[in-house]
């Protein structure tokens, strides 16, 4: 019943929305701190701000509180405190009732008027009352608009990177050892992804070396596993060369100071666990798991 009340809730909220009606989003958290509902924010000051904002892209989150409720995590990706436009994104904490489906209740990109309180890094706030603003400044409209626009990476020769904007990643197809493999880029910041490239065009230089490296590490590391603890009843040893034939790379995740991720189907080699092989450009491979 509780489930079907809220699927009638978010109904009801989407209908709200598209009649142009302002929404109460306020959820009491009782005698809970900010600290309590935030858990890694920092010091938080007792005033109550009002902030004006638009929620971000990116898929949002949440988590169970400590005391029978869950918080519902969203991000403003532009947001403005006493008319003044704020340079980084901020994290709203919302308390609200447990065993709720609550991820469509604030839709990305709306914007917002929130009551919160701030930590004092201003870069995370617990939610107390707030409202759709169906009205927007002007400026407002604009940052939407821009925000909503597909945004594109060119590298080199290679094809345009594509912003994930649900998981705040690049992503683009290239050409890795006759395969058109996936590499995903992890954004932190757009503007500082230059190492991210540079990783990039270290791995494709010298693209046979690394596929021989990164499979003679899974097979160093993953291959004594799959024959002591990962055999059929009566199966027999597998080999190298069937461990290397069998499984098959997906895609390569890059991130920050040279790190990579190459992320492999198993073929079942681990009933279905993904085969994770982590490194840097300085150490090579130096981690194996099978995640899943």
């Amino acid at each position: 019943m509780a489930a079907i009340i809220n699927q009638i809730l978010v109904i009801i909220l989407a209908t709200q929305i598209m009649n142009g009606q302002s929404i109460d989003i306020y959820y009491p958290f009782g005698d809970l701190s900010p600290n309590e509902v935030d858990g890694f924010g920092g010091e938080y000051a007792n005033e109550i701000m009002i902030i004006t904002g638009i929620v971000s892209g990116e898929n949002q989150a949440g988590h169970a509180g400590s005391k029978g409720y869950t918080t519902h995590i969203i991000d403003l990706q532009k947001w403005k405190l006493n008319g003044v436009l704020q340079s980084e994104k901020l994290v709203v904490f919302r308390p609200i009732e447990s065993n709720r489906d609550f991820f469509h209740e604030i839709p990305k990109y709306s914007i917002v008027k929130l009551k919160v309180f701030l930590n004092e890094e201003k870069n995370r706030s617990v939610l107390i009352s707030g409202e759709f603003i169906l009205n927007p400044e002007s400026d407002f409209i604009e940052m939407k608009e821009e925000l909503q626009k597909p945004v594109f990476l060119k590298i080199d020769n290679f094809n345009h990177f594509q912003l994930n904007k649900d998981i705040n990643v690049f992503e683009g197809n290239i050409e890795w050892n006759n395969e058109q493999i996936r590499f995903v880029i992890q954004v932190e910041k757009e503007a500082e992804i230059t190492d991210e490239i540079k990783t990039i065009k270290t791995l494709l230089a010298s693209q046979t070396e690394w596929k021989k490296r990164v499979d003679d590490y899974a097979v160093k590391e993953l291959l004594p596993l799959k024959n002591e603890s990962w055999l059929e009843e009566n199966e027999k040893p597998w080999s190298k060369e069937r461990f290397l034939k069998t499984y098959k790379l997906e895609s390569i995740w890059i991130s920050k100071d040279g790190q990579f991720q190459f992320w492999h189907e198993d073929g079942d080699i681990f009933w279905g666990h993904s085969i994770l092989i982590e490194g840097t450009i300085k150490q090579g491979p130096n981690y194996a798991d099978i995640p899943g």
